[in-house]
């Protein structure tokens, strides 16, 4: 199962807008929740898990960004423009 490691970097498409994602790097982590930063602004998450592995969704709406440990970024990823943590 994937899992969020610290220092590294996960993106998520946004729901109206395919070509534009938004990053987030993990700083810190305990087994439940995570601490990240995204757009300079830090906060903290609740962690699920499915069979797929790890995921957050730090906001309550319904096209806000599901964060997924299995989409780490690996910089740098062209074509798509960038918002979060770059």
């Amino acid at each position: 199962m994937k899992k969020f490691e610290v220092g590294h970097v996960y993106f998520d498409q946004y729901a109206c807008d395919h070509e534009t994602i938004s990053t987030i790097k993990i700083i810190k982590r305990t087994p439940k929740t995570v601490v990240f930063e995204r757009n300079g602004k830090t906060r903290r998450a609740k962690l699920y898990e499915d069979s797929n592995g790890e995921y957050i969704i730090p906001d309550h709406y319904s096209m806000a960004c599901v964060y997924r440990a299995e989409r780490e970024i690996h910089f740098f990823q062209r074509g798509h423009q960038l918002r979060g943590a770059e």
